[in-house]
Parts: C-alpha cells; structure tokens; sequence
C-alpha cells in the first residue's frame, strides 16, 4: 500500500549508480552534441539535449530518502525515493524504533543502497519486501509499524492532484518520460488533454507541460472516459501496457489505443489485447523501425528472393544503469525492454511462425537464434558494449539465393546479386518515429484500422518472452508447438530439445 505521510526531517543519498552510467554515456558532450547534429539535424538534436537536461536533473533529484515521519504515537522511519514534496512510502517501508535513535543512526550496507536506488515507489514496483527485509536485518532496532495507524495517516495527506489546468483536446498519454517528450509531443502539439505517471509530482519541477499532469490512474481514466473520441499512447512500465490499455477501453470503448513496445512484460499479459482486439477493438503496437522510409524498398526487393532466407543481426544497445527498471523482475529483462525491437523487424521481414529458438548469453550480451516454419535462420547479437558516441548502432544482413541485402543503421541500404549493385542512401538515419506517429494520427482522425496485425501480436509477443523466459532460466533451446488454435494454450507451449 502507498501511502503520502507527512515528514519531519529527512536524510538524502544520491543516486549514485545513475550518475555514474549518466557521465560515462555523455563523458564527451560536446562530440555528442556534434554527433546528434549531423546525424539527426539540428532541430531534433536540441529537443533531445533539453530532454536528457531534463532526464538528468530528475533522475539526479531522485534521492534515497530516509525520513523522520512524527505520529501521535511515536517516531516513525520511512525509506523511499524522491518524487517531490509529497512523500510516498510503501507501507513496508516505514517501520517503528522502541528506543531513541535518530535518521543517522540508520546502517545500510551497498547492497541495500543499490536496492533502494532500483526501487521506486510506484506500484509497478516489485521490490519493496525484499527492501524493507534488509532493512530490518541491517537494523534490529526498527520493527514493521502498524498497518491500521499508517492507513489513518495517510488519509490525512492525500496523495496529489493534476498538477495544471484541464484542456480541451482529446489526446491522452499514458507514462511521462523522456520518450514522449522526444518523440510524440512534437506530432499532438496543442492537442494533448492529459498525461498520467507516477512521477508527475518530480517531473513537474523541471518540466512545465500545457496540460494536466496526473499522478492517480483513476482521475485520467475519468478524462478519458467523458472524451468524445479519444487517442490513448501507452507508454509506462512495460508490465503496465496490457492493463492500462484495457481499462482506457473500459472507461471509453471509443478509446484508440496504441500501446508502445512492448505489448507487454509477458506472454499471458498480452493475451487479453489479443482478444480485445479479436471483438474489435482498436489497439495498435508502436514498433517504430517497421515505419523506416528504407524498409519498404527492403521488402520490395524480398519479396523476389527465395526462401529460406539467412538473417544476421548486430545491435549496439545504450548502456543502462544495474538499478534501471528495466531490470525489475516484473519486466521481462532488457530482451522485452529493448531486444523486442528486432524481433518484431526480423517477424515483419519473414512473417512465417517460429518453431525454434536458440539463446546464448554473456551476462547481458545475447546472441538470439530463431528457426521459422518456411526454413528461413535469423540470427540476432545484441549487446551495449562499444562506443557509446553513437547510440544505438544496428546492421542487418539478409541472404537468399545469389541476392544479399544490407541494412545499416537505417540510412543505408544495399542490394546485391548476380553481379549487380544498387545504394541507397539517406541524408540522416529514419528508424520510422517520425512515420509512425504521423500515421497513428491519421489513423485516428481518419478511423482506419490499426496497423499492427493480430499475428504479429500474437507471434512476437509470444517469441519475445519466451526468450525472456530462456534468458532468466539458462535454457539454451526451446521448440515451439506448429499445431494449435487455443491462444490460452499457447503460453505453456514450451519444451526443451
């Protein structure tokens, strides 16, 4: 249960495992800055330089609090992170003392640390049992608090309200962070009614939105649901999209749904979506480099290869911190979090069923292998070592027959066969952010169906957790069933070689 209680005093510790990954990602500023000029134009470049301006001030002000919290009945000790000046805390966290001790008699050991710099308190968050069960044991002189006095407690300080004035527009969105920020607002200028995050409190000290800012679901679900005809972008915690997508359709059936990568943190999530999207619903799956302006002619010219094909891909990812959500154990690992990408590219280029997986792994490094039903190898690396000037760097190779195509980092790409060439080349990268929400916007105006199929649903959805599943378990290989119609069957689907 999260509860806001109101603090006497207070003791802060930096976050010290973001800064560290911040500084050595932007170790070279001005490079990067030079970088992202010529790689992506100047306009962009800027909007992304205030957004991580923004991202590092937040994230540098979400400190570890320990708090003094004063009861009619005592001194309590609370420990959560900084999301303004309303203060949260999981009721797990906050414990009694029966003797005097003050905020620095607290000992917490590094472990501790880095698990309260990986928690949050949200209620996506997983983590706060574990938190407060080393808590107790590095300090024996705090004791669990009585559930009945916290609830009072915090129903005398209620956690807050929208945090500017209500708009007119019909567009909502879900999740607020640096993504929507850089990529979506640019596209719903004057058109947003409201956003919702956990957060809304911290961001709203270093951002300045023209529309609502929300912190409880149930208040924009409300918004949502009095809209006349309104555009949902899930972009939250990726366990968060399958229900938060949902309950947009319950409060508004009208609502136009398109949840960001991933659909969800797992298989058995989704399955609800795909059956909503069975009885008509309209939800639509944000897998940006599938709008890139290359891929089209990609396709044109596989459409003449022979099957089977060989796929070779090589991913560069962005170093994240060890306390990034990503690796909260609801999420699905980085495969759901960021590897989702290129399995959904790679199903979108075969569109045939899966029936074979492959996973090796170095700690975070992995190297994917998919078999599919028409014969065709995909083989996926992906890992964040290397330069980080960059960013994300990516190359495909597909080969069938005497014919071989090059994709590099969406401004290249080659064909080659039977002693001919052809280049194409763009003035700047396109990894399609710019197409896809220009055709989810015309989508919504116009009414036309969602772009993502239901088998892409289903499939990619399906392949990426089982991956997942793979990676957490160290199973190496996994066969997938050919014959079945039972979507609630298809989750345990799983068996080892």
């Amino acid at each position: 249960m999260l509860l806001a209680l109101k603090v006497s005093e207070t003791l802060r510790i930096e976050p010290k495992a973001f800064l560290r990954t911040f500084e050595q990602r932007y170790k070279h500023p001005i490079r990067k800055g030079l970088y992202m000029m010529r790689s992506q134009g100047v306009a962009t470049a800027l909007r992304k330089y205030r957004s991580k301006v923004i991202d590092r001030s937040m994230q540098k002000d979400e400190a570890i609090i320990i708090a003094r919290i004063t009861t009619s009945q005592g001194a309590r000790f609370g420990f959560t992170r900084y999301l303004g000046e309303t203060y949260t805390f999981d009721s797990r966290l906050v414990f009694e003392s029966a003797d005097s001790h003050v905020l620095h008699d607290v000992v917490l050991s590094k472990r501790t640390l880095a698990l309260l710099e990986s928690y949050a308190p949200v209620p996506t968050c997983p983590l706060a049992e574990e938190v407060a069960a080393e808590i107790l044991r590095e300090n024996p002189w705090l004791h669990p608090s009585d559930p009945i006095l916290l609830d009072e407690l915090g129903k005398n300080c209620p956690l807050s309200e929208p945090l500017s004035p209500n708009g007119q527009s019909q567009v909502f969105v879900l999740g607020f962070g640096s993504y929507i920020r850089e990529y979506v607002l640019p596209h719903f200028r004057n058109e947003v009614a409201g956003a919702l995050d956990f957060k809304a409190e911290l961001i709203s000290r270093w951002s300045k939105p023209q529309f609502p800012l929300y912190s409880n679901v149930n208040q924009i679900m409300e918004r949502i649901a009095d809209a006349t005809l309104p555009l949902v972008i899930v972009a939250t915690y990726h366990s968060d999209h399958p229900w938060m997508a949902l309950r947009a359709l319950e409060s508004n059936p009208k609502s136009y749904v398109f949840v960001e990568k991933p659909a969800g943190a797992s298989f058995d999530s989704v399955l609800p979506l795909i059956r909503a999207r069975e009885q008509g619903a309209w939800i639509d799956v944000g897998f940006n480099r599938r709008y890139s302006q290359l891929i089209p002619r990609l396709k044109q010219r596989l459409a003449t290869m022979p099957r089977p094909l060989v796929i070779t891909a090589r991913v560069k990812e962005l170093k994240i911190p060890d306390t990034h959500w990503y690796f909260w154990p609801n999420q699905g690992t980085r495969i759901t979090g960021n590897l989702c990408h290129w399995i959904d590219l790679i199903w979108s280029l075969v569109e045939e069923r899966p029936i074979e997986l492959t996973l090796l792994n170095s700690k975070d490094s992995v190297v994917l292998g998919m078999v599919f039903e028409d014969g065709t190898l995909a083989n996926l690396t992906a890992t964040d070592l290397g330069d980080d000037l960059p960013g994300v760097e990516e190359e495909i190779e597909i080969r069938g027959g005497s014919n071989t195509i090059e994709l590099r980092n969406f401004k290249t790409l080659l064909f080659r066969g039977d002693g001919h060439s052809e280049h194409i080349s763009l003035f700047r990268p396109d990894k399609g952010h710019k197409t896809m929400y220009k055709n989810l916007r015309r989508s919504w105006l116009s009414g036309l169906p969602p772009v993502y199929s239901p088998e892409a649903l289903r499939w990619v959805s399906y392949t990426t957790d089982l991956a997942a599943q793979m990676f957490v378990s160290g199973q190496r290989t996994s066969r997938v069933a050919l014959d079945f119609d039972d979507l609630a069957c298809l989750a345990s689907l799983q068996s080892a070689i």
